[in-house]
């Protein structure tokens, strides 16, 4: 098998091999002629997932004081993940399992800090005259009712700037059109009674580092 050895000024060399079977024909490998470059080899790391944190919510968890025109954490709904690369980017799953607040409509979005830094809002559309700016919006039940309630599931990809070991958390934030309770995994009206719609629910936020 014939091949070419480069070898290092350090001793150790690198070796570019014909393939260990007769290929059906010749196969050219054809450098960049006008830019430097670098040949990604097959185990390269672009494209894959690096790690996956999941943050499992089973207990209910709810927020009240909050009202129109004022945002608020939802406490424990949050993943943290600390990427082990430089420039990688993350992928956030959220799959609340039931989700309500009596209110027509709750404003929802989400906010990046890194290394224990200030949070900035991330990934909203634009703001337009008194139109907020938002990630998605949850029904509440003004347009459902006070027993029945919806699942939640969104996603999204990040492009943070870190330093390889800071640690960053994503943290859903809440805006509803009223006051009232906002809670996950329970109906609003959480009676006692075994009915299917008065079921605790389990949700679950998923943070994947993607090496860029």
């Amino acid at each position: 098998m014939s091949q070419i050895k480069l070898k290092h000024s350090g001793g150790n060399s690198v070796i570019i091999a014909a393939p260990s079977s007769n290929p059906a024909s010749d196969r050219t490998l054809t450098l960049p002629g006008d830019a430097d470059g670098t040949i990604l080899t097959s185990n390269s790391s672009v494209g894959k997932i690096l790690q996956v944190v999941t943050n499992e919510i089973t207990s209910v968890v709810s927020i009240t004081g909050q009202s129109h025109g004022n945002w608020l954490d939802v406490t424990g709904i949050n993943v943290t993940i600390t990427p082990t690369v430089a420039s990688s980017k993350v992928i956030v799953q959220i799959n609340l399992g039931k989700v309500a607040h009596n209110s027509n409509s709750t404003a929802v979005k989400f906010t990046r800090s890194v290394a224990g830094g200030s949070a900035s809002v991330i990934k909203t559309g634009t703001a337009d005259g008194n139109r907020i700016a938002a990630m998605t919006n949850i029904i509440g039940t003004g347009q459902i009712n006070n027993n029945h309630s919806e699942s939640f599931n969104f996603q999204f990809t990040d492009t943070p700037s870190y330093s390889v070991g800071q640690a960053i958390v994503y943290q859903m934030q809440v805006m509803p059109e009223g006051t009232g309770l906002f809670v996950v995994n329970r109906s609003y009206d959480d009676s006692n009674e075994t009915y299917n719609f008065r079921a605790r629910c389990f949700s679950n936020l998923t943070a994947m580092e993607v090496a860029a």
